[in-house]
């Protein structure tokens, strides 16, 4: 039975990966303006991620997203696309079966003027998010989360969640672990998972690596060129490792080295039993959103925003 979470990123990789095809295509409008916010109300488990989805793809600001391990009972619901699709799955012992957070509400409908108003100035832009933040800490959400600033990174983490009695605690998250990854070469992609691996180890919670890129996708956009571009595909590569470091200051280290922003989201599988828990530590590119002068909404991947690609020989024929 696969987990919720892991079908998202299966869903976005492929999202993803079709709007790589059509960015050349985006790119020659060039008359493009910010695509219009939509109603400013979210349902659902992860109303405050959605929120600042939104305002990513809208207005370009780049978040980062943490959660804690869940770990209250009552902040979980049987997913219900594992429930209802008919009488086998009806009669299923719903403790057993994946479960998701619970419905929460987060309407910011009354920010929308202040939203709008707010470029790209860092004041501005920080009050919109913490006003948000404060709405949702008005929802009686699952977690309590803030914003911190950490060097030119963006991170909204929880500060306080649920513990297995429901009580109100202090929470950290996975990425606040230190760990230890030998310094070695590799490719983007496996150096992501050995953070991962890492995080596993030191936690004693499962920790996936995932992207929102298939094939060659993420390493070209990381790295600036295709990996295949060398024989055994060994274009690319990058020496790295950390010595006894918080997993965040880790994780944005090795992300200094890509030529293109990636905003990492640490998302949990909601389960009954720690053994049960695992979370996904997700990099997916910037996908801005804009509106043409026929008022269609465009998307666009952002790509090679901190580096230039490397002008590498074609891949060898096969």
């Amino acid at each position: 039975m696969e987990a919720g979470i892991l079908r998202k990123w299966r869903v976005a990789r492929n999202v993803v990966f079709a709007f790589a095809y059509c960015a050349a295509f985006f790119a020659a409008h060039a008359q493009t303006a910010s695509a219009p916010l939509g109603s400013l109300r979210y349902e659902g488990g992860r109303p405050l991620l959605s929120a600042l989805e939104e305002l990513q793809a809208r207005k370009g600001w780049v978040f980062n997203y943490e959660e804690p391990v869940w770990k209250y009972a009552g902040d979980m619901i049987p997913d219900p696309s594992l429930v209802a699709r008919g009488p086998a799955r009806a009669t299923t012992n719903l403790a057993t079966v994946t479960r998701s957070l619970r419905y929460t509400v987060l309407d910011v409908g009354a920010m929308r003027n202040q939203i709008e108003a707010a470029g790209s100035g860092t004041r501005a832009r920080e009050a919109v998010v913490r006003g948000i933040i404060a709405a949702y800490s008005g929802s009686r959400p699952v977690a309590q989360y803030e914003l911190r600033v950490i060097g030119d990174a963006w991170v909204i983490v929880p500060k306080l969640t649920s513990d297995v009695s429901g009580r109100q605690v202090a929470v950290n998250t996975l990425l606040d672990v230190s760990i230890t990854v030998p310094e070695q070469e590799r490719s983007p992609f496996d150096t992501l998972v050995a953070i991962a691996q890492e995080i596993t180890r030191a936690s004693g919670i499962r920790v996936e690596a995932a992207t929102g890129l298939l094939g060659d996708g993420f390493h070209r956009l990381f790295s600036g060129v295709s990996r295949h571009s060398l024989p055994e595909g060994r274009a690319g590569l990058i020496k790295w490792g950390a010595s006894f470091q918080p997993a965040r200051v880790a994780l944005q280290d090795f992300m200094s080295k890509s030529k293109t922003t990636f905003p990492w989201r640490l998302l949990c599988q909601p389960a009954l039993a720690d053994a049960d828990a695992f979370c996904v530590l997700g990099l997916n590119p910037v996908i801005k959103e804009s509106q043409s002068v026929e008022g269609k909404v465009e998307r666009q991947v952002v790509s090679f925003d901190r580096g230039a690609p490397i002008n590498a020989p074609p891949p060898p024929a096969r």
